[in-house]
């Protein structure tokens, strides 16, 4: 029953708060759904998002220990398997776990709804009520001794993880945006105050197109500069 509740609970916040689609990034696809649960079981296991944008070493070693995951689930359910005997000699005890384990499935499936249906809007974080029940079905197929084994595998994945996405993973690199044109810029808010405009000018279009998504149009100078009618132009420069 708790554990129900933790589900419900999460469905409720899920399609109350999450709100109804209202753009391309959040539109429902129900043919996606095998691509996008892969995409949130592969990060369940440790493996980051844009592992191809890091470099050959932490790929090398990623991969590596992700492979070591996949084996070590592999070896327990081969075993699992091939061996027949708890049915028989302990039924009871057979069909208990076998209860659990389906509670848990259940449970992965259902605390992620509906993004398992959002193949243009792929976080991490809507998988966190999830990942508890995946942690549970982990410690229940798996034994203590190759539950801390594939635990301490696991956080090493992390950490390398982790690291790679320090200087690969979108927010990074927009945050290292803001703050390089913010700097530059933030000194000058008494000139722009004084025009009531602002220009942030470049040859790269793209990178205009990027600035003015991080910054959010005009907000960003708006909030350093003190000024709410402050409007800020993204000019493609000929130079």
């Amino acid at each position: 029953l708790p554990y129900g509740l933790i589900v419900g609970f999460n469905l409720l916040i899920n399609h109350f708060l999450a709100g109804a689609p209202k753009t391309q990034a959040f539109s429902f696809k129900l043919t996606a759904f095998p691509s996008v649960f892969r995409w949130y079981i592969l990060r369940a296991f440790g493996l980051p998002e844009g592992i191809k944008n890091g470099y050959l070493w932490e790929k090398i070693v990623i991969y590596s220990l992700f492979s070591l995951l996949l084996i070590i689930l592999l070896i327990v359910f081969y075993k699992k398997l091939k061996d027949t005997s708890e049915v028989a000699v302990y039924p009871e005890r057979s069909r208990r776990n076998t209860s659990e384990v389906r509670k848990y499935l259940a449970w992965i499936l259902l605390a992620a709804l509906p993004f398992y249906f959002m193949p243009h809007h792929l976080n991490p974080i809507y998988f966190s009520i999830s990942f508890i029940g995946f942690l549970l079905l982990l410690s229940k197929i798996l034994t203590k001794k190759l539950f801390l084994f594939y635990t301490v595998v696991f956080m090493t994945c992390s950490f390398f993880s982790i690291r790679l996405l320090t200087h690969t993973h979108w927010t990074v690199r927009r945050s290292n945006l803001a703050k390089e044109w913010l700097s530059e810029a933030k000194p000058a808010c008494s000139v722009f105050n004084k025009r009531g405009k602002a220009e942030f000018l470049s040859t790269d279009k793209d990178l205009l197109n990027e600035l003015r998504i991080t910054l959010g149009g005009d907000r960003a100078l708006q909030l350093f500069c003190y000024n709410d009618k402050l409007e800020v132009i993204y000019k493609i420069s000929n130079e």
